[in-house]
């Protein structure tokens, strides 16, 4: 499938690798740089989403996200872990779960964009789902060159897979395709963060990485069964 994603803002804060590591099914493995895992709030919209090889977007699939996820490697190959995805689209909401076994939750939100900047604000409504909630400002600037292949922004955000797990524990891994990220500065205000509250994770009180992409083009491939 191709989703078409738009105006996001990553959000990444280094904490105690043990903290993450319990939170991973094996054979997974906590990916670290500089002695640290790292947790991840990423707020977007989907602009919408289509078939591969139809150029057609699926009625009624334009809405907000935000997730919270890791980064994770098994037998050397680097993918995104997503604690979960926070969505204000029902049939999204299903389609993620059912279709590539993600944690994803129904929520209310709403997304703004202004002269001033954007909006973003989300509350979680999925049932018999512990709460959450996030709410915050972001304003992007000037493009920066793109991150070197052997940065730290490099190896956050350039991810080509996704791992993810059914209700029974199997694991499966899905192949990402999409151009390299264009990155802005952006300036950001985080309201309210209590999205890692039923993971049981603490945001550290340190500010941010804070990064952003005007957006692109993502096409998920199906999931695979990864074999234990």
């Amino acid at each position: 499938m191709a989703l078409e994603l738009q105006d996001l803002l990553f959000l990444h804060w280094p904490v105690e690798p043990e903290a993450l590591i319990r939170r991973i099914p094996p054979p997974l493995q906590l990916e670290i740089w500089d002695q640290r895992g790292w947790l991840g709030v990423v707020a977007f919209r989907v602009a919408g989403i289509r078939w591969v090889g139809c150029p057609l977007r699926i009625p009624g699939l334009s809405f907000p996200q935000v997730n919270v996820r890791t980064y994770v490697t098994r037998n050397g190959r680097p993918g995104v872990w997503f604690f979960s995805l926070d969505v204000a689209n029902r049939p999204a909401v299903w389609g993620a779960r059912l279709g590539f076994h993600l944690p994803c939750f129904q929520s209310r939100m709403s997304f703004r964009k202004t002269p001033q900047g954007i909006y973003v604000n989300a509350r979680r409504t999925h049932r018999k789902a512990p709460g959450a909630s996030f709410r915050a400002w972001y304003r992007p600037g000037a493009e920066k060159p793109p991150p070197n292949g052997e940065s730290r922004d490099h190896w956050l955000l350039e991810r080509y897979r996704l791992f993810a797990a059914n209700p029974k524990g199997r694991l499966f891994s899905c192949e990402i395709q999409h151009a390299p990220w264009s990155v802005h500065q952006v300036e950001a205000v985080v309201e309210t963060n209590t999205l890692a509250e039923p993971l049981g994770l603490s945001i550290p009180e340190t500010e941010p990485m804070l990064h952003y992409s005007p957006g692109l083009e993502l096409i998920a491939g199906w999931p695979v069964k990864i074999r234990v």
